[in-house]
């Protein structure tokens, strides 16, 4: 029977998963009760059109914003747990590489879908209806898949430190708002489009955006990790700092292939992996032994 009783951390777990659990589901919800309202207003073709680019757009951007969002939280968990002085200031460094890995792998991957949406669309459902539909609410909507890559890699730190709620709640009402918006305008606007849903999926995305890097900035949180983040380059050290760049890059080369070859566990050794110094040292070995990262550079 003692074991049967809460605990503290099962109370814990509790607090932690049920808003987490809420705000996932109620995105889904919102994006269902989006797509009825867009094809009871504007058309089937239109609602196609939606759940195709969404579809698309979401398999690929995503799935690479949450790769670079994870290797990203490892490195701030063994970063932040460490025992390093200069643990902020890394941890900030890491911040502002995945934003910039965000920027440089995210934008040619969405601008390719903007300019390729339409044929892609017209290939698979031999409509040109809804292919035009599909690409010209592609060349709008992919912003804000953009202001959403910034704002996941911005906060991560902030979940590592205990703040992991204030971004779901942003994220329901934000959803909220949207679906809302989209409800009136669908029903109440003459000649409304499914541009015009897009247009107001960016500029949600653009204030919720607004808001997650604002609160913490507004609350403190970020005050830490505000050299690494804001005052230093991770990519070009003028002052002779460690860079984080070669380190990212040979995880997300183990990331990948432990994926191909079905590994499930991600060993690291304890402590964070110092990143090589820009000017002075040199990546000669990428690779991984078993389980476990292996960079090795020579200065």
């Amino acid at each position: 029977m003692d074991l049967a009783k809460p605990t503290d951390e099962f109370r814990r777990v509790l607090q932690t998963a049920i808003p987490l659990s809420i705000g996932a589901t109620s995105e889904a919800v919102f994006r269902l009760v989006t797509a009825s309202f867009i094809s009871q207003y504007l058309g089937a073709e239109s609602m196609i059109a939606y759940l195709l680019v969404m579809l698309f757009v979401r398999l690929t951007s995503e799935e690479l914003s949450g790769a670079i969002v994870d290797a990203l939280s490892s490195f701030l968990e063994a970063s932040l747990f460490s025992n390093e002085g200069k643990a902020a200031f890394v941890s900030g460094q890491y911040t502002q590489t995945a934003i910039i890995l965000q920027l440089i792998l995210g934008i040619p991957l969405l601008a390719t879908w903007a300019m390729s949406m339409n044929t892609v669309v017209a290939w698979l459902v031999q409509s040109p209806s809804i292919a035009a539909i599909a690409g010209e609410y592609t060349k709008v909507a992919v912003f804000g898949y953009v202001f959403q890559s910034i704002s996941r890699s911005f906060t991560a730190a902030f979940h590592i430190c205990g703040h992991e709620h204030f971004e779901s709640v942003i994220d329901f009402v934000a959803s909220s708002l949207q679906m809302v918006a989209i409800a009136c305008v669908v029903a109440l606007k003459m000649n409304s489009s499914l541009t015009t849903v897009a247009h107001i999926q960016v500029l949600v995305g653009l204030c919720a955006c607004v808001a997650k890097v604002g609160y913490p900035i507004f609350k403190g949180w970020e005050r830490p990790f505000r050299d690494g983040l804001i005052r230093n380059s991770a990519l070009i050290q003028v002052r002779g700092e460690r860079n984080a760049l070669f380190a990212y890059f040979g995880y997300q080369y183990l990331h990948y292939r432990c994926l191909v070859e079905s590994y499930h566990d991600l060993v690291f050794a304890s402590g964070y992996i110092p990143a090589p110094d820009w000017n002075s040292a040199r990546i000669w070995r990428v690779g991984s032994t078993d389980n476990s990262l292996e960079i090795r550079w020579s200065c």
